[in-house]
């Protein structure tokens, strides 16, 4: 009908690599044919020119969430920190490990867990740290199981599925964020809790990783279900306060710059190329 459009989507190398026959031939039918490519991230970006894009057809409208609304939200729940802690069973004593995901075996919740225990002097008593899981899965009884064996759910909780709109007093309350999934096509989630102002851990399979995440100075890439690598940063990060708090202050400054604002100027500007071609 010839109508432009234009197609923007989520596909990675690591996830979705090239050389299956069918979607192959859709994905040359999409280049070919669409207007525009909105790429969403690098990782995404890279998807296409694998395909041989011309560049020219490529524009940034990247994964973005609503900074506003968890600023605003997050600043809401500073007053009830204390209270959320207290409730939980957390005191004030040990700086706290988030992780925030469907709790699927992609995910590597297992790994966070397994490291968490690496901490621990001795391998009898917790480390000096809490451990708090959100999110539901198919990984959960396994990690329940772990946790009873271990006995250590002073320091070690699961506080099930909770909505978007109660991650905020979370993200707020946490001092460490953890991400360990493999094949990951962005982590949505990483934005939203570094609008809280938190050093972040993912691997080099999270796709936020190569845009959002800076190695060394808002948190640390490493690679995916090696243990003792995400033990020696949990380690660093959890015996620095001040490098906390300097990694999540670079995360506030990072997505400040990773937003709706961004989304709308490369659309504007994929607009604007359509009305020349």
């Amino acid at each position: 009908m010839n109508i432009p459009f234009f197609m923007r989507m989520e596909s990675t190398l690591v996830g979705s690599p090239k050389g299956r026959f069918f979607k192959d031939i859709f994905i040359n039918w999409i280049i070919d044919n669409a207007s525009a490519l909105l790429y969403v991230s690098t990782d995404n970006k890279n998807f296409y020119l694998e395909y041989g894009v011309n560049e020219d057809k490529l524009f940034s409208v990247p994964y973005t969430v609503d900074n506003s609304f968890f600023q605003s939200k997050i600043f809401d729940e500073k007053d009830n920190i204390f209270n959320a802690k207290k409730e939980i069973g957390l005191s004030e004593d040990y700086p706290i490990i988030l992780y925030a995901s469907k709790l699927t075996t992609r995910k590597r919740s297992v790994d966070l867990i397994e490291s968490f225990t690496k901490l621990s002097k001795d391998g009898k008593t917790p480390p000096n740290a809490y451990l708090v899981f959100i999110g539901d899965g198919e990984e959960r009884e396994n990690l329940e199981k772990t946790i009873d064996k271990l006995r250590w759910h002073s320091h070690i909780k699961m506080l099930g599925f909770k909505n978007q709109t109660e991650l905020p007093l979370y993200f707020t309350m946490c001092d460490i964020f953890v991400l360990p999934s493999q094949n990951e096509p962005f982590g949505l989630i990483v934005n939203e809790v570094m609008n809280a102002s938190k050093p972040i851990i993912v691997t080099n399979e999270v796709g936020c990783a190569k845009d959002i995440v800076q190695d060394g100075v808002n948190g640390y890439i490493i690679d995916p279900c090696d243990i003792d690598e995400l033990t020696n940063r949990l380690k660093t990060l959890i015996g620095d306060k001040e490098l906390r708090g300097q990694m999540g202050s670079k995360s506030l400054d990072i997505i400040n710059h990773w937003s709706y604002d961004e989304d709308i100027n490369g659309l504007l500007e994929a607009l604007n190329y359509i009305k020349k071609v």
